[in-house]
């Protein structure tokens, strides 16, 4: 990542630090078994998911032929396809999250052993409102893991557009 994002996540970090007792209040501390599905497929987007511990898996199913319009016979609608693995330290749902109630497009399910921080769409409105300094540098966090996202997406499109350059 660049150098900026580092210092950004190291800024906010420490700006954070002094709101951790708060910002705990409202987190729901979750420990999951093997194959437990967190969120699924379709269902509201009320909350966001921290990884302190474990892997999660994120899983897509394919609802329709892609972008060209071929059907591909190894694939078929409806199937369901591991797309990634995320561990510790990184959030699953924030994008939906932010999408006032979206619903998830993934479902996600636990690959081993996990422990996981919930933060529902009403504990951060209620951080708002009783804690904003907390909330607002709890936000710049999520920021950044979101850009984080966004940057590694790019690179991967270019990746697969050099590869059939």
């Amino acid at each position: 990542l660049p150098e900026s994002f580092a210092a950004f996540r190291v800024e906010t970090l420490r700006q954070l630090r002094p709101h951790l007792e708060v910002i705990g209040l409202h987190l729901t501390v979750k420990h999951l078994q093997p194959g437990q599905v967190i969120v699924r497929h379709g269902q509201v987007a009320d909350a966001m998911y921290f990884i302190v511990r474990g892997e999660v898996n994120l899983y897509s199913r394919r609802a329709r032929d892609d972008a060209t319009g071929q059907h591909h016979a190894s694939v078929p609608i409806g199937s369901v396809n591991r797309v990634r693995k995320l561990g510790k330290g990184c959030i699953v749902g924030a994008s939906n999250f932010y999408m006032t109630k979206g619903t998830s497009n993934m479902t996600v399910a636990t690959g081993t052993e996990a422990v996981v921080l919930k933060l529902g769409y009403r504990e951060i409105r209620e951080l708002e409102v009783k804690s904003p300094r907390a909330a607002m540098g709890l936000f710049k966090l999520i920021g950044y893991f979101l850009a984080r996202k966004n940057l590694q997406s790019k690179r991967q499109i270019q990746q697969l557009q050099n590869l059939y350059a």
